[in-house]
């Protein structure tokens, strides 16, 4: 429809909806009775084609806003992250993963070794543009200071431990920097004491904490991967997603009590089926993040499944 606004000519566009809702016909009548003399029939009807569902890809966006009409991808898409993009990851992932699960074995060793917890492992990732490196490391500590008779510290769970670590540095830079201002006065904490277990227990881990650093613009895990010995349990897997993290490996499933796959049951190593949660917390748009996710065998056979008892 063409109209005029003072001297400047424009053109107005009305979206009115899909053509099996109405007629070309019913259309024309609505619009003959709707406007206004003397434009009331200066007007031209259009049928276009327009994609049913939304883009997959910032490419398939920009292919669609020359053909159609303007698109704009959205990372939330129903359909999952498109393939490209998990191939793209995969092939880095694959690039240095034997160097990071053996990582998180060895702290899982450590951490049973030592009696804090069961053979349990986690590593956090940062990965650069040319190398990686690890930024916190973490074996299971449910059982330090806590009697065997139960499900132990549910807030020394590997995967909480090596959150806990990143939390504690970005703290710590954050504490420096007011220090130094005079702003704040640092606190300084007692690592066994603390329910969260938030800091180093084992040489491994030491090691990890003091040399990898991570950078404070960033919140919490964002962008972050983190490597698994086994599937973390529902509420490791909420931690997951509330730290938003970038990417997850993970290596023996935990059908009775793990979190992130979807399957409702699960055959163990020995062929006997599990009963799966089915949660698949990775995948749901309900939730305000998601991340790729990949299971990887572990070349340590002994760190089965019938070992774990919450992970």
């Amino acid at each position: 429809m063409q109209s005029e606004l003072g001297s400047k000519p424009s053109d107005l566009y009305l979206l009115v909806g899909p053509v099996a809702s109405i007629n070309l016909l019913e259309l024309e009548d609505i619009l003959s009775k709707a406007l206004l003399e003397p434009i009331a029939h200066d007007y031209g009807v259009h049928v276009i084609a327009v994609p049913l569902f939304a883009p997959t890809s910032p490419e398939q966006a920009k292919s669609w806003s020359g053909s159609y009409w303007p698109t704009v991808y959205k990372k939330s898409n129903p359909f999952g992250p498109h393939p490209s993009i998990v191939s793209r990851a995969e092939k880095e992932v694959i690039r240095d993963l034997d160097t990071w699960m053996g990582m998180a074995a060895q702290a899982a060793w450590g951490s049973k070794s030592m009696g804090y917890g069961e053979a349990i492992g986690a590593v956090i990732v940062e990965r650069g543009p040319q190398t990686s490196h690890a930024v916190a490391l973490a074996g299971d500590g449910r059982w330090k200071g806590y009697e065997r008779d139960g499900t132990g510290n549910p807030m020394a769970h590997a995967v909480l431990r090596a959150i806990g670590m990143v939390a504690r540095k970005l703290k710590t830079v954050e504490e420096k920097k007011y220090s130094e201002r005079g702003d704040y006065s640092q606190v300084c904490y007692e690592w066994e004491q603390d329910i969260f277990l938030d800091g180093p227990i084992t040489p491994e881990e030491q090691a990890i904490y003091k040399s990898g650093e991570v950078p404070s613009s960033r919140y919490l895990c964002h962008g972050l991967e983190i490597y698994i010995t086994h599937e973390p349990c529902v509420a490791c897997s909420m931690a997951l997603l509330h730290s938003r993290f970038a990417r997850v490996v993970f290596g023996q499933r935990v059908p009775r009590t793990g979190g992130l796959c979807s399957e409702v049951s699960t055959i163990g190593q020995e062929g006997r089926q599990y009963s799966s949660l089915g949660h698949g917390l990775f995948w749901r748009k309900e939730l305000n993040w998601s991340f790729l996710v990949w299971q990887t065998e572990i070349k340590d056979a002994d760190l089965d499944i019938d070992s774990v008892v919450h992970a």
